[in-house]
């Protein structure tokens, strides 16, 4: 019989030069333990114990065990949880929906990439036909480890899984040291993909969870996994916000390619796009005071404020606002536009008159329909790039909210002094509604959802708690706390620190702004509106470039080139050349990869469509065919998938040429 003393020795001996190679964040982490255990500056928690050959944690203070000496029955019954089930312990990172044989017909009679599920649809439709009389029997190539101990359960899992990705989750550093002389890490690594979190906090995670997601993307139909009891449920929640939140799952693939696309009939009718370099801070503007106006419930809760203050600031209003301030006959400088769907125009329609906003200017962006557009003088608009790369120095914020957006903006343009009212980015807490009642898509949600446990989150209605303006937490939904966090992200990276930020709205905080309440702002002196219009107007002029530049019009000959040379790789899918479903697979795959290139990523429109696409259909895909390599089944999926991506690349190429 082998010494124990050999095996853990060993063990760890293999385990550290493994963490040094390919985990070097977790081997510094331990590193440091060590250090801070050898130098007295850390007192252990814990010994590891072994008797009757099994191994145990002992809890130094309270004498505890943390497996009650049975360490071995506790491995049994924790792989014995594990099966092929998907109603229990399994993560559904995917759309589930039915397509049936009506529903294709509709789908495909509609105009094309007016419906997301017009590229779905043919897929999902033929994999539920095929299977709608077979129980649905699940792999999952990836599986993860909330809380690991001595991680002796994680063998035994494996044997019932042999998934090809493991993410280990582990909050207690000096718990996992000790798990580094029981379990051999580096064996496991040798058969799967292993992606730590080994102390992290919630930032921290939510990269190395986003990693891991991102990683092999088209094995992700379902996570299955194993929750410690002892282990906090934190990370085990935060990962299903993640998997809520993925982008292709909230913006979807046909919006991006209508929205990338709609530019450059802008581009082609020689419209203002605003420079990078623009400020509004010369001495006409720097010192007076901007306030910024969003569609959330504080807005109206402080329209008599309003009414009496509006002269004395530069109002800068996001359009969804407009009818409320044409109501209350408060004309605004600015107007700011983002959103890219047709009924935006909504916004605009309910207004009286469009003489109530003739003499403001507009900050647009280049995705905002040409219905909108149109309707607005050519002189006062000024567009700003929004995901797009056609225009050289261009404005790019990178806000994905119009009031988070708004607040970039302003931001970017070095004004001094920013006031923020209605941009709560949360619910009302009194009546749960989303938005001021003048906002065309305000809702109302019920607020004791936030107390009820559910399998299902939400994007736009499931509940979470944020810090408050004027309160310590308030309840928001992750969809507005995705714009929380952006804003915060902005607010570090670019807030000057002679810029001064006061939050006036009833709800979330945003970092490094001032809370106060309307009540509080003392400003006497009215600004002389005819002057600041002329004046911003003038400013703004300086920092614009209209039309195609000869090396912008390089730049979209190179688009082309590479959507041809997309259109070539798609033609190695063809299913007829490939002669089994492991290959057809393993060419997806490559593709993918191809696709998602971040440099290619970064520069061209086109691979954001198509990775946003794929994201959503390759684990359909995958989940079917690796369900007993179907023998013929790759050809008929391989067709349709082919089609629609040769539809999306030449409705692509068509509107670049055009230009």
């Amino acid at each position: 019989m082998q010494d124990i003393n050999v095996v853990v020795t060993k063990n760890f001996d293999e385990n550290i030069d493994y963490l040094e190679k390919f985990h070097p964040i977790v081997f510094q982490n331990i590193v440091a333990l060590e250090s801070a255990i050898k130098n007295g500056h850390y007192k252990e928690k814990y010994e590891l114990v072994y008797e009757n050959e099994n191994f145990d944690v002992l809890e130094i203070s309270t004498g505890t065990y943390l497996y009650n000496k049975q360490i071995q029955k506790y491995c049994t019954l924790a792989s014995q949880s594990i099966n092929q089930n998907v109603d229990n312990n399994v993560f559904q990172t995917f759309h589930k929906r039915t397509i049936s044989d009506e529903d294709l017909k509709t789908i495909e009679a509609k105009e094309p990439f007016m419906d997301h599920l017009g590229g779905f649809a043919p897929i999902i439709n033929h994999i539920q036909n095929k299977t709608k009389d077979l129980k649905e029997k699940a792999t999952f190539g990836k599986f993860i480890f909330f809380g690991l101990g001595l991680a002796l359960h994680i063998a035994r899992i494996d044997e019932n899984i042999h998934a090809s990705s493991y993410l280990l989750i582990e909050d207690d550093l000096e718990l996992f040291r000790l798990s580094l002389f029981t379990t051999n890490y580096k064996d496991l690594g040798e058969k799967a993909q292993l992606q730590f979190s080994i102390f992290e906090d919630t930032q921290q995670f939510e990269i190395s969870a986003t990693k891991f997601l991102n990683k092999n993307y088209e094995e992700n139909y379902y996570i299955k996994y194993f929750h410690m009891l002892n282990h906090t449920e934190e990370k085990l929640k935060q990962f299903h916000q993640l998997i809520a939140k993925q982008p292709h799952l909230t913006f979807f693939y046909h919006t991006m390619l209508k929205h990338y696309t709609r530019p450059l009939n802008y581009l082609l009718a020689k419209y203002n796009f605003l420079n990078s370099d623009i400020k509004l801070n010369n001495k006409h503007l720097r010192d007076k005071p901007f306030l910024l106006l969003a569609a959330g419930p504080s807005l109206e809760k402080n329209q008599e404020w309003l009414k009496e203050n509006h002269t004395k600031f530069v109002i800068v209003a996001v359009a969804a606002t407009l009818p409320f301030l044409e109501k209350e006959n408060i004309s605004p400088d600015i107007i700011i536009q983002l959103d890219g769907h047709l009924n935006s125009i909504l916004h605009f329609q309910k207004l009286n008159s469009l003489e109530f906003i003739q003499n403001s200017i507009y900050f647009f962006s280049d995705k905002v329909p040409e219905n909108i557009i149109k309707m607005l003088p050519k002189e006062n608009l000024f567009l700003f790039e929004n995901g797009t790369n056609y225009k050289k120095n261009s404005l790019k914020p990178t806000a994905f909210c119009v009031g988070s957006v708004a607040l970039e903006l302003l931001v970017l343009f070095e004004v001094k002094y920013i006031y923020l009212l209605g941009l709560d980015l949360a619910l009302d807490q009194e009546s749960g509604s989303t938005h001021s009642s003048s906002h065309v898509r305000t809702s109302t949600i019920d607020l004791t959802k936030s107390t009820q446990e559910s399998d299902t989150l939400e994007y736009h209605t499931s509940l979470v708690e944020v810090e408050g303006n004027y309160t310590k937490t308030l309840l928001t939904t992750y969809h507005f706390n995705e714009s929380i966090q952006m804003i915060n992200t902005i607010l570090k990276k670019s807030k000057k620190e002679q810029q001064q930020i006061i939050n006036l709205s009833d709800g979330a905080m945003f970092y490094g702004t001032i809370p106060k309440k309307t009540r509080d702002i003392n400003i006497s002196k009215n600004i002389n509106k005819k002057d600041l219009a002329k004046n911003l107007h003038k400013e703004t002029k300086k920092h614009i470039s209209t039309g195609v530049s000869s090396y912008e019009l390089k730049a979209l000959k190179e688009k082309i080139e590479n959507a041809q040379e997309i259109t070539n790789k798609t033609e190695i899918l063809n299913p007829t050349s490939i002669l089994s479903t492991k290959d057809y697979l393993q060419e997806l795959k490559i593709f993918s990869l191809f696709i998602a290139n971040e440099e290619k990523i970064q520069k061209y429109e086109l691979h954001r469509i198509i990775d946003t696409y794929l994201r959503y259909i390759l684990p359909y895909i995958f989940h079917y065919l690796n369900d007993e390599l179907k023998t013929q089944e790759y050809r008929a999926i391989g067709i349709l998938l082919s089609e629609h991506l040769n539809e999306i690349i030449s409705f692509y190429i068509d509107a670049v040429k055009k230009d």
